[in-house]
């Protein structure tokens, strides 16, 4: 490369595959960032059962604004985005994954500005970001369908999960609670595609495993049990319901059954795989009291929701973390220092179920979700919560920090370099 090709210029006007991926994995960060900060302002609501910092109004319209953003900002392109322009090579149509980028840029923009205007309600980022989202999986399903070589798990997560986003799109639906579990297939994908390479290279199932993630797919085009009570629908419909969550089980299923038979071998990305897939496991389990008749009316609008929500993006993170680490060359071709991810991926797995573990709980015994306000018995709840955030704070600015200097202090081999080179042809 010339040095010209290093300017902003041809940053910003970029037409290759992984300088639009690093353009997005550079500012998904500071976006987190921004809806982690008042992520800390609730949970330093809640510390106290009384209204001493936020009152409800108040409180509720932060919640709103805060997980409106994260979901349809950060959880939803993070993979396909950060990870699919990367593995995937030269993109069918380049542009249109730059113009995703620079939609997905307004919409963060829309959405800063409605909260320093103070209004939760912001209807044109969310569909600013639809928009940036169904670019983004046409850009990849085109370069999908050129490719020679056959589909691996992740490519046919994106082709499906795509498929299931554009159709959501078809249909004007752009409701953050609905779509958000789109965002588990790239991530159940990844994290087979992990095993799968740290495992010798076969699954369990393996002819299977694109039936399971297209079926997990066509789930998420149902109704979502936690925003529409199970009741409300007829006895059949009621009883499906529940089956949604059977292909991502199934699909779990086949990749431990991989594991067992197949020892893989250790490193960064199995570990953050595994956090995913404990995590998945869990988001699984409060799905299905969520879609089922005799407890759903009992957990609906709890703080139950939002563990199963927040445990929802829990895996999709701790899948993206994995992804960076299994095709750091691919992205980077520089080497990521492997040493501390270990620790920090059993630090974001502990400190997730610090912090949300605990709503699952007060949810059941009947903790409304988003009130400021709350009957004294959830004050240990609360506070174990809330100290558990803090820890994750300190977890994922470790993680990042790690990821940060490997952009800046590590020399790529030469043997990465090619390899890298090889992902993208």
């Amino acid at each position: 490369m010339s040095a010209a090709s290093h300017t902003l210029r041809s940053w910003l006007l970029t037409t290759d595959h992984r300088r639009i991926a690093i353009l997005y994995l550079v500012t998904l960060p500071l976006v987190g960032l921004a809806g982690f900060v008042p992520a800390l302002l609730l949970r330093a609501g809640l510390l106290t059962p009384a209204r001493d910092l936020l009152e409800t109004e108040g409180f509720q319209s932060l919640s709103l604004w805060h997980g409106s953003g994260m979901v349809l900002l950060m959880l939803l392109p993070a993979i396909p985005a950060g990870l699919g322009y990367a593995v995937f090579g030269r993109p069918a149509a380049p542009r249109v994954a730059l113009a995703s980028w620079y939609l997905w840029l307004i919409a963060c923009a829309v959405w800063l500005a409605r909260m320093v205007q103070a209004e939760p309600e912001a209807r044109a980022a969310a569909w600013l970001a639809a928009v940036s989202l169904g670019l983004t999986f046409l850009s990849l399903i085109l370069t999908l369908r050129r490719r020679r070589q056959p589909l691996t798990p992740f490519a046919w997560s994106i082709a499906f999960a795509g498929g299931a986003g554009l159709a959501r799109l078809a249909t004007g639906s752009a409701e953050p609670a609905v779509l958000a579990p789109l965002a588990l297939v790239p991530a159940l994908g990844v994290v087979a595609e992990v095993i799968r390479d740290s495992s010798g290279g076969v699954l369990y199932g393996e002819r299977i495993i694109p039936w399971l993630l297209g079926g997990a797919a066509a789930a998420t085009l149902l109704p979502w049990g936690s925003r529409l009570l199970a009741n409300d629908f007829g006895p059949i419909v009621s009883a499906l319901l529940p089956l949604a969550a059977l292909p991502p089980a199934m699909l779990v299923a086949a990749l431990l059954a991989t594991v067992l038979r197949r020892p893989p071998a250790r490193g960064p990305a199995m570990a953050f795989a595994w956090a995913s897939i404990g995590l998945a496991i869990v988001a699984g389990g409060a799905f299905l009291l969520l879609a089922s008749v005799p407890t759903n009316t009992h957990l609906a609008a709890t703080a139950f929701e939002s563990a199963h929500l927040h445990y929802i993006a829990g895996v999709v993170l701790a899948a993206l973390l994995a992804g960076l680490y299994h095709w750091r060359d691919a992205i980077t071709g520089r080497a990521l220092p492997q040493a501390a991810a270990n620790s920090h991926a059993r630090l974001v797995f502990g400190a997730w179920t610090l912090t949300f573990f605990p709503d699952f709980v007060a949810g059941y015994l009947g903790q409304p979700w988003a009130l400021s306000a709350y009957p004294d018995s959830f004050g240990t709840l609360q506070t174990v919560s809330s100290l558990g955030a803090l820890v994750l704070a300190a977890a994922l600015a470790a993680s990042l920090r790690g990821l940060l200097r490997s952009l800046f202090s590590y020399t790529p081999e030469p043997g990465e370099r090619r390899a890298a080179s090889r992902m993208s042809e």
